[in-house]
């Protein structure tokens, strides 16, 4: 029996809140990233039905991403209702960018 779609962001909500696993980032920006909670899937799956995950996946209350543990890419699921309030510094992100754009260039190895 398929659950109301609030019935569903609760109990995700509350699980998300208390079972997250990690930090993923959806989206990477030049000074600030899209960072929110996640748990892999198959936590995720031991909890909710898959009706359950593909309602809440429709409803964008969360997000299936992948992401390369070691060896192999494992996927997860990220609750995009709320962003993590870590962020990394901003002169950091662009140390970083420059880093990687005169690698690019063979400038910097």
């Amino acid at each position: 029996m398929k659950k109301a779609e609030w019935i569903v962001r609760i109990e995700m909500a509350r699980f998300f809140e208390s079972k997250a696993e990690l930090r993923a980032r959806t989206s990477k920006g030049t000074f600030k990233d899209k960072i929110y909670r996640g748990v892999f899937a198959q936590t995720l799956e031991n909890k909710f039905t898959a009706m359950d995950i593909a309602q809440a996946v429709d409803a964008e209350f969360i997000a299936k991403e992948q992401i390369l543990a070691g060896d192999m890419i494992r996927n997860i699921y990220v609750w995009l209702e709320k962003e993590c309030i870590y962020q990394p510094v901003w002169h950091k992100r662009v140390i970083q960018n420059v880093k990687s754009y005169l690698a690019s260039r063979g400038i910097l190895q």
